[in-house]
């Protein structure tokens, strides 16, 4: 064996050492991100950010929103209040754009976060649940504004699903 200067430390003891700090370090940031959610929590519709273009193409935002409010009263996880410990729920389709400008496919991003608001108030370090999904390519930009409510749900069912035990 090897030894590193005079603290007479064996290389092939220290790079073990460091190795396996690293696999715990990594193994609790794995649990911690499957069990950082028991229950799916209370949450009010704080903000729904839909690019224009998809607007323009007729997706209608305010069916949108008592759609998305409709499913978490529905599902007993709606609260009307945004009191200060109510996490929100934000959700944005966003339109991928090329870099000389202008969009290029009918495609969207999609992206809900519940609690962003604790964390912008300082009471939370990380968001309660959150879910992004490229959305596929579609034929038409109707095409894709008649799927998109579909998608939204689908996401936020998500998070009302019980959690998954040993997963």
């Amino acid at each position: 064996m090897r030894y590193l200067g005079t603290a007479h430390r064996p290389v092939g003891r220290l790079r073990a050492g460091v190795t396996a700090a690293a696999l715990v370090c990594l193994a609790s940031t794995a649990a911690l991100g499957q069990d950082r959610r028991e229950t799916p929590r209370s949450v009010y519709v704080r903000e729904l950010h839909v690019d224009p273009i998809v607007v323009s193409f007729g997706l209608d935002t305010v069916r949108l929103r008592s759609v998305v409010v409709d499913l978490m009263r529905k599902a007993g996880h709606f609260r009307p209040d945004s009191g200060a410990a109510v996490p929100a729920l934000d959700v944005a389709l966003t339109v991928p754009r090329a870099i000389g400008g202008g969009e290029l496919d009918p495609r969207a991003l999609l992206r809900i976060e519940v609690g962003r608001n604790l964390m912008e108030a300082g009471s939370a370090r990380f968001l309660v649940w959150e879910r992004s999904r490229t959305l596929p390519a579609y034929p038409t930009w109707r095409a894709l504004v008649a799927a998109a409510e579909g998608q939204v749900l689908e996401a936020l069912r998500a998070y009302l699903a019980p959690p998954r035990s040993g997963a």
